[in-house]
């Protein structure tokens, strides 16, 4: 019995430490988390492009060549070497833009080039492999740009 008592109170102490942390990549993440983490790793000292494209859909057109820094660097937009830091604040449900049956969250960009913020739209998509798990179809900025179809205006999709 004292063995199994130890086994418990080891697993509770275990899981209590862990709660909230996904050390594996396991859990879910909604659109602010999906954010944070795509900023997390696009600001980091040794970008991982790997960790940096699981951000994102597997359905975004560039997909396949998000995995590399010379795609990151043709961005302009999001080029770490140039721009970075970057953040985006603000972030909420709604939008201007239509993208099929993704979600459309708003917040404001800021980065070297956009210190006072620039509006950003990101359409979401539920991940087919993870139930609540919002990966990022497309990134829309706004740069005052008037266009007959704001996706014209898409960096990343």
């Amino acid at each position: 019995m004292n063995r199994a008592y130890r086994a418990i109170v080891i697993v509770a102490a275990t899981a209590i430490v862990l709660a909230g942390c996904d050390p594996l990549g396991l859990l879910p993440l909604d659109a602010e988390a999906r954010v944070a983490a795509f900023l997390s790793e696009l600001n980091a000292d040794d970008i991982d492009y790997g960790a940096l494209r699981d951000n994102f859909s597997p359905d975004a057109n560039d997909y396949g060549s998000m995995n590399t820094a010379a795609y990151w660097s043709a961005t302009t937009v999001f080029n770490p070497a140039t721009e970075a830091p970057f953040a985006v604040s603000g972030l909420t449900a709604g939008g201007s833009i239509s993208y099929g049956s993704a979600e459309i969250y708003t917040g404001t960009l800021t980065s070297t080039t956009y210190p006072g913020g620039v509006e950003v739209q990101f359409a979401f998509v539920e991940d087919d492999d993870l139930q609540n798990n919002m990966l990022i179809r497309a990134i829309v900025p706004d740069f005052g740009v008037t266009a007959s179809d704001p996706l014209d205006n898409v960096i990343i999709r």
